[in-house]
């Protein structure tokens, strides 16, 4: 079976969407915190938050990509039966 570049990425975050959308909008909602708080500890919340939730989308999905897009190992050989 021949899988698109993409495929398995987008399988991921199709399955976990709810996951995906608060960690975006937990991002989101820290940037604009950022800008409109003058408090430096809540603000260094925010910072946190926003890196933490960035975190989370970012690597997850380049991972997802990597190992289901492009490894070149989809299929895994032991998956096949």
């Amino acid at each position: 079976m021949k899988r698109g570049k993409w495929q398995g990425m987008l399988a991921i975050v199709r399955f976990n969407w709810p996951f995906y959308l608060v960690a975006t909008l937990v991002f989101v909602g820290a940037i604009v915190g950022i800008f409109h708080l003058r408090d430096p500890w809540v603000v260094a919340l925010f910072y946190a938050t926003a890196a933490g939730s960035g975190y989370f989308v970012v690597v997850s999905l380049g991972v997802s990509h990597f190992v289901y897009c492009g490894s070149g190992n989809w299929p895994c050989p032991g998956l096949q039966n």
